[in-house]
């Protein structure tokens, strides 16, 4: 895997027509739901481009499924989704917000 396909910076915007109702449905029942590695990496580079553009929905749906999160996909089997995992964890508390560290520690 490349560097660059996963750097914060490269994260892409959502569409403009974008159902942000659906896609924060479909990420909190596929962080339950879904355990193919593939998919579960778009999961979480959704998860990661919520935060980076629509930090008040990322917030909404993170909120719901921190503890699935951990339990599917930091503690997954597979190391690449770990590892985006982790990458996400580690965007979430590399900026001061005093929301991120009482709520989710």
């Amino acid at each position: 895997m490349e560097g660059n396909n996963f750097s914060f910076d490269k994260l892409e915007p959502f569409a403009q027509d974008q159902n942000f109702l659906k896609l924060l449905r479909d990420i909190s029942t596929g962080v339950m739901e879904i355990f193919d590695p593939s998919s579960q990496i778009h999961l979480i580079t959704d998860l990661r481009r919520l935060r980076k553009f629509h930090k008040d929905l990322f917030i909404t749906v993170f909120d719901n499924i921190t503890s699935q999160f951990i339990d599917n996909m930091v503690y997954s089997n597979f190391s690449q989704v770990t590892f985006h995992s982790i990458l996400l964890i580690t965007e979430v508390f590399s900026e001061y917000d005093e929301y991120f560290k009482t709520s989710w520690i």
